[in-house]
C-alpha cells in the first residue's frame, strides 16, 4: 500500500506479508501523509498497522492530523496500533524523555508527546536513528508486547528500525477450583444435622450462652 505526499515526489509505503489477511482503513485516512492497514489474526487484537511521515517539523497541521487519527483508532475496542516511520521530531531525546536545549518548533514536539499521552500511546525507539536524532519512531498501545527494539545499518542517511513483536495467541489458563458434587451428597445426614444444630441454637439461647461458647458449637459442627 502506498499513500502519496502532498506536492513532494515521494510516498510512505506499508508492506505486509501476504499470508496475513489485511485490509485498508478509509476512516483513519486523513490529511497528512499516513495510510493505515487492518489486519486480522485468529485468537488476537485486532491489528492497525500505520506509517507516518511528515517532512516539515515547523507545520502543526501534520501532527494535528496525526493526533485525530490516533484518537480514533484508539477508541476502536480490542485494538493492537503499531504506528511508525519518520515523524521528523529531532528535538526529543527519548532516553530521557526530554526536549534538547535550543530545540526548535518545541511546541509541536510537545504537541506530540501530549498526543501519545491523551491516547494511551508509548514510543519505544530510544536511540539516533539520523546522526545524533531520534526521527524513526515506533508508537503503539501495547508496549509490553514488543520483545525488542533496536535500531540497523539502512540503505540510505536513516538507520533502520527493527522492533520484534509477540502476536502468538494467549491461552487462559484457568485456576484449580473445587466443585462440589452435590448428587453424591448424604442429604439425609445433613438434614439430622440441621435439625440438631437448630435444636443447639435454641438451647444456647435458652442458656444465654455467651458469644464465644456460641462460635465454638459452630466450629464443632
Amino acid at each position: 500500500m502506498t499513500q502519496p505526499l502532498h506536492g513532494i515526489a515521494s510516498c510512505v509505503i506499508l508492506a505486509v506479508n501476504d499470508t496475513y489477511i489485511t485490509s485498508s482503513v478509509p476512516k483513519l485516512q486523513t490529511d497528512c501523509e499516513i495510510i493505515w492497514c487492518k489486519m486480522e489474526i485468529i485468537g488476537h487484537k485486532t491489528v492497525y498497522l500505520s506509517s507516518y511521515y511528515y517532512p516539515k517539523t515547523s507545520h502543526e497541521k501534520g501532527y494535528t492530523e496525526y493526533g485525530i487519527r490516533i484518537e480514533r483508532a484508539s477508541k476502536i475496542r480490542n485494538t493492537f496500533i503499531i504506528s511508525a516511520c519518520d515523524f521528523n521530531l529531532p528535538g526529543w531525546d527519548w532516553s530521557s524523555k526530554k526536549i534538547k536545549l535550543h530545540t526548535q518548533c518545541v511546541a509541536n514536539h510537545e504537541k506530540f508527546a501530549d498526543i501519545l499521552d491523551d491516547n494511551g500511546m508509548v514510543q519505544l525507539v530510544n536511540k539516533p536513528t539520523k546522526g545524533p536524532n531520534t526521527l524513526d519512531l515506533v508508537v503503539t498501545n501495547h508496549p509490553d508486547s514488543y520483545m525488542r527494539v533496536e535500531t540497523l545499518p539502512g540503505l540510505s542517511d536513516h538507520d533502520i528500525v527493527f522492533a520484534e513483536v509477540n502476536l502468538n495467541l494467549r491461552k487462559s489458563i484457568q485456576k484449580p477450583r473445587i466443585i462440589p458434587l452435590y448428587r453424591k451428597a448424604n442429604w439425609e445426614n445433613i438434614k439430622v444435622d440441621l435439625i440438631n444444630l437448630h435444636k443447639d441454637i435454641i438451647s444456647m439461647n435458652e442458656q444465654k450462652e455467651g458469644i464465644n461458647e456460641r462460635g465454638h458449637t459452630f466450629k464443632l459442627n
